[in-house]
């Protein structure tokens, strides 16, 4: 399933789009409100970027549990801890992209361990107000070094 906005060259996909009728969905943007409901449905997370800051969506999805692949781009490798929560790979890197689905796929046990220890590194480090507390203590650390 492909939720939310595409930002890739969708050509070669549509192109191939009747291989994929009735396995893959394209479900395009979904309201805010709408977003917990595709993660509780959902196995794993994946976030291929080619430039990212920290992902809200990231920490949405890890903090519903899910096991994220992302690209080793922006913030996603300070959220994600490759082989811990998740996979962190080269950005465009097909081949790796389509290991870490395999092995979260056929790995259930795996994958659910990652899933826990995603919500776990999500209460730990990126609650608001853990990320809160770190800006602040960032900010005195250069106002009085």
């Amino acid at each position: 399933m492909l939720v939310g906005p595409i930002e890739t060259d969708l050509t070669r996909i549509l192109s191939r789009r009747q291989a994929l009728e009735g396995r893959v969905i394209i479900t395009g943007p979904v309201a805010k409100d709408e977003v917990r409901d595709y993660f509780q449905i959902s196995d794993t997370f994946v976030l291929p970027s080619f430039q990212e800051g920290i992902s809200s969506s990231l920490i949405e999805a890890m903090a519903c549990s899910l096991p994220a692949i992302v690209s080793n781009v922006g913030g996603n490798p300070e959220v994600v801890i490759d082989r811990d929560c998740g996979f962190v790979i080269q950005a465009g890197d097909v081949d790796a992209l389509r290991a870490a689905l395999v092995t979260l796929a056929k790995e259930e046990e795996s994958r659910d361990a990652m899933a826990q220890r995603a919500r776990d590194r999500i209460e730990k480090f990126f609650t608001i107000e853990n990320m809160s507390r770190s800006y602040v203590s960032e900010y005195e650390r250069l106002l009085h070094p």
